[in-house]
């Protein structure tokens, strides 16, 4: 019987470990993809930049 309270009384410790790994896990996931977001959001910002400077260009040139 003492196995059996020893078992239950682990079970909340394993879920909460458990639930700190999951965190972890989320929290590193999160900036990994708020890292790749802020990538490609600057090379938009870049290739907006170079498709006006393009365009302005070649309308200096036509008149």
């Amino acid at each position: 019987m003492g196995e059996t309270l020893h078992a239950v009384a682990t079970a909340p410790q394993v879920q909460s470990l458990a639930l700190a790994g999951f965190t972890v896990l989320a929290a590193l996931l999160a900036e990994r993809q708020r890292a790749v977001n802020a990538f490609f959001e600057r090379w938009g910002l870049v290739g907006g930049m170079l498709l006006v400077a393009w365009h302005d260009l070649g309308d200096s040139h036509a008149g």
